[in-house]
């Protein structure tokens, strides 16, 4: 397309400061799922109405978000890694 500008790519700093980002907001994400987690299960134990189902879901979507986060620290750490090492050796 004539005329249009190209979008420059992120610096190295600036890329980690994305994936900074990225992981504070996975970290809150799995924090607020397991927050809730918790709270509906000390609903269930005051005997207050709750449904298994529910309490399902949660652990559920709790599981998935502390996945999520556990995936991309993971990636974090591969990426930060220099290239060629394969990590720690036993």
């Amino acid at each position: 397309m004539p005329g249009a500008r190209e979008r420059p790519q992120p610096d190295a700093r600036e890329r980690e400061r994305q994936a900074q980002r990225t992981l504070e907001v996975l970290e809150a994400e799995a924090r607020h799922h397991r927050q809730r987690l918790a709270l509906y299960n000390a609903r269930m134990l005051t005997g207050k109405p709750s449904s298994p189902m529910r309490l399902e879901e949660l652990k559920r979507v709790s599981a998935g978000a502390d996945a999520r986060l556990v995936h991309a620290k993971a990636e974090r750490g591969r990426a930060d890694q220099p290239a060629g090492s394969s990590g720690p050796r036993a």
